[in-house]
């Protein structure tokens, strides 16, 4: 449905930084995801590996990706100019101001764009 040259994006849950909070036991991290998300349960999520799971399974993912497993999963079905963006920072601009603006999803997000050859 893409045309050639067309742009995708693609937005997951960052893998590694789930895995660098996970590591330093950054509790302020899953202590914000489970307020902000989880309703704040602590009884259905009451440790950090816990609220990463409810991360995954809650919002019906199979897969968490880092950077690296992303870029080749999109390059393996012919996709180039694959590149890691910002929050809101697009080749097409306009559209991501109104998609994007001061969503709490930014502090958790792996983005990346690719074009269509």
């Amino acid at each position: 449905a893409l045309k050639p040259g067309g742009v995708m994006r693609v937005v997951v849950p960052d893998l590694a930084l789930w895995c660098r909070n996970y590591s330093n036991n950054n509790t302020a991290f899953f202590d914000w995801y489970r307020t902000t998300y989880l309703a704040n349960n602590k009884t259905l999520f009451p440790t950090n590996g816990s609220v990463f799971m409810g991360m995954l399974y809650n919002w019906g993912h199979k897969m968490s990706y880092d950077e690296e497993t992303l870029s080749c999963a999109i390059s393996s079905t012919g996709f180039t100019r694959i590149e890691r963006k910002s929050w809101s920072s697009s080749e097409s601009m306009q559209a991501m101001e109104h998609l994007e603006s001061n969503n709490p999803r930014q502090f958790e997000s792996l983005i990346l764009e690719c074009r269509k050859p």
